[in-house]
């Protein structure tokens, strides 16, 4: 949940360059921009992963994907806390995704 909410919605500012004026750092930064967005941006990109991205950003909404992270940031620290019963673990060779197990 945490990952697509950072990666499409989650603006961030990119260090450009750093100089040393006498005793004091100066940092020129980047426009906030998304990785999606930086991503985007990149020529490097072909078509079909530029589609594929574009389709996987259209599906996610930034509200739910948020709230959904808060409650199982939740459950994580009950757990932790002991409140809460521990969280199965899957068996080997078994994946389980841990928000369609709780959602």
């Amino acid at each position: 949940m945490l990952r697509p909410y950072t990666n499409y919605f989650q603006p961030m500012f990119k260090l450009l360059e750093m100089t040393r004026v006498v005793s004091s750092i100066r940092k020129r930064y980047d426009q906030a921009k998304t990785p999606y967005q930086r991503l985007c941006a990149w020529d490097g990109w072909t078509e079909e992963a530029r589609a594929r991205a574009s389709a996987s950003y259209e599906q996610f909404n930034p509200a739910a994907l948020r709230w959904q992270s808060i409650r199982l940031e939740g459950q994580l620290l009950k757990a932790v806390e002991g409140e809460a019963a521990p969280l199965p673990r899957p068996g080997a060779g078994q994946t389980v995704s841990f928000v369609q197990k709780y959602i």
